[in-house]
């Protein structure tokens, strides 16, 4: 489809030309708008929607996604990590548990342990490298993946995701 052909599509939808969104608005009040980031020119919109002509001969190339985040940068070896006590569910089956809060963290885990307890099914299995601090990766792990259910104790805030099983439990000790 051409851009023109996509252009007089959004017009008669009345969707906005940066974001795409039947919302009402035009492009020039988009809020969206400045999230954007089309990889052929770097202007606000989508690819999809970009006037540069698409480049036919030049080969598709694969680069593996790498994520790197930097949570906490100390010289101590200590590291506290928030915890709060939580409501696991899973199809109507709960537990308490305590949750560890790791916002430096890219992925979600859940014991095993807990989801046999819960006698849960995975939706998946998926084999992951994990990037360690360093540069370091460890060797591909396979991980069961759930989807759970978490709200506070009196349940008035629940929330549901996707998280990785570990086989290991977290350790907590307090030093006296």
């Amino acid at each position: 489809m051409t851009l023109t052909a996509k252009q007089k599509l959004l017009l008669k939808k009345g969707a906005c030309f940066s974001c795409l969104k039947i919302a009402g608005h035009i492009s020039k009040f988009c809020n969206v708008k400045n999230q954007l980031k089309c990889p052929k020119c770097n202007n606000h919109h989508f690819e999809l929607t970009c006037p540069e002509p698409r480049k036919i001969n030049e080969p598709k190339s694969f680069v593996p996604r790498s994520e790197n985040s930097l949570s906490n940068c100390s010289r101590s070896e200590t590291v506290f990590l928030q915890t709060l006590c939580v409501l696991i569910r899973w199809q109507g089956q709960e537990k308490i548990i305590r949750a560890v809060i790791d916002s430096g963290s890219q992925s979600s885990y859940v014991s095993q342990k807990i989801m046999t307890q819960l006698k849960a099914f995975p939706l998946r299995t998926e084999i992951v490298i994990h990037a360690l601090f360093g540069g370091d990766e460890t060797e591909p792990k396979s991980h069961k993946v759930f989807a759970i259910e978490v709200s506070s104790l009196n349940r008035v805030f629940s929330c549901g995701f996707e998280a990785f099983s570990e086989k290991k439990d977290l350790r907590f000790h307090s030093e006296d």
